[in-house]
């Protein structure tokens, strides 16, 4: 950046950011901002949550339709087992869409 554009940066910063006023206005923008950050954050968690019970009773009535007994136990044990089980249940009902 040249020296011209570092003093209208410069200048701007101390105007914009110099008034008390502003800076109190601001301030209420920024927690509004956040307020509303956090509301939003609380909807996402509460839609995944219900989607992740949601899939995990399909796995479950999948694998109980399948008379699979041990996928069904090693799923509630092993996290990595049930993530892939997940993904192929997924799988196949991309494929049959």
């Amino acid at each position: 950046m040249n020296i011209f554009a570092e003093g209208i940066a410069t200048t701007l910063y101390r105007m914009i950011f110099g008034s008390e006023a502003l800076r109190l206005l601001m301030k209420d923008e920024i927690k509004e901002e956040l307020k509303n950050a956090r509301e939003k954050g609380e909807e996402g968690k509460k839609e995944g949550n219900k989607e992740g019970i949601n899939n995990m009773a399909a796995l479950t009535k999948m694998l109980l339709d399948e008379n699979r007994m041990e996928d069904l136990r090693k799923c509630t044990e092993d996290v990595a087992y049930r993530n892939r089980l997940l993904q192929q249940m997924q799988g196949s009902f991309d494929s049959e869409a």
